[in-house]
């Protein structure tokens, strides 16, 4: 039996794509606000687009670089015992990727910087503009299909996110520093968490379009599903699509609850960490 065919391996298959097609298109989003900062013509919009990037700058470096070390390590797993021995790459990319997150200001730095300084700039509008923008995707892709059953679970994880923002904001004018900054690395998981279920839920959107046209082109009835696996299994073009949607689902439906669980833990502001004793570790 391929080990393929087991549901714990491809569940593990799907968590690393899912996670590194989002972390990707995190990635080329932060490309795409630097050019239009750098390129459009209207000052206010280049200082949106501005803010935008420096907002995710913290984000994408220390989520991507977090994740990506859990990503060769459930690799490893994948291959079992040999994903330990020096047969198969995967043991020496788990060394190499785990330096990403020291360099350049170690991951707990960045964070500090995104709750310390990012959220806060421009009197909090670049925060908004993310929220917004999360909430116009899910307007243009969430009336029908897949879309739809994942729209309400983006939303949620979306206000979940605006809303723990808003209890930092309100820590800040109640003088509770300590707060924001025992939290910050919380938070910024929860940031990334969002920001990848938001991602994947843009590109199934425009998957789901794409692979509509596909069967519709090859003369398929929208409810002949041995037809439509059939398609998908033999089309490349078609296949793709349908992985983009089934990733984005699989990430909504496993891993973006997950932002609950953060926002809620951040709002205890449990501060533990701060009282314990030195002698205490």
């Amino acid at each position: 039996m391929p080990i393929i065919e087991h549901a714990d391996v491809r569940r593990m298959l799907l968590w690393m794509k899912s996670h590194v097609e989002g972390m990707r298109a995190l990635v080329y989003y932060c490309g795409l606000c630097h050019d239009k900062y750098e390129n459009l013509p209207d000052r206010e919009e280049r200082e949106r687009w501005r803010g935008m990037l420096e907002l995710l700058t913290p984000v994408c470096k220390t989520f991507c670089t977090d994740i990506g070390f859990r990503v060769t390590e459930e690799a490893i797993q994948v291959y079992g015992g040999y994903g330990y021995c020096q047969d198969y790459p995967v043991e020496q990319l788990i060394r190499d990727v785990k330096l990403a997150s020291i360099y350049e200001g170690t991951n707990g730095i960045q964070a500090l910087d995104l709750v310390a300084r990012k959220l806060g700039q421009r009197k909090g509008a670049n925060f908004v503009n993310l929220l917004s923008a999360i909430g116009g995707t899910v307007k243009e892709y969430g009336n029908a299909g897949v879309m739809k059953d994942l729209a309400a679970d983006l939303q949620n994880a979306a206000g979940a996110l605006g809303e723990t923002g808003m209890f930092f904001a309100g820590c800040g004018k109640e003088g509770k520093f300590m707060v924001p900054v025992a939290h910050a690395v919380p938070f910024l998981r929860l940031m990334g968490t969002v920001l990848l279920g938001w991602l994947l839920y843009w590109q199934a959107g425009i998957a789901e379009k794409a692979l509509a046209g596909i069967i519709a082109a090859g003369g398929i009835r929208a409810d002949d599903t041995a037809a439509r696996a059939a398609l998908i299994k033999n089309d490349s073009e078609a296949a793709f699509y349908d992985g983009k949607i089934q990733g984005a689902r699989f990430y909504i439906k496993n891993v973006l609850p997950c932002a609950a669980s953060y926002a809620a833990a951040i709002k205890s502001a449990d501060l533990s960490v701060m009282d314990i004793a030195d002698e205490g570790f």
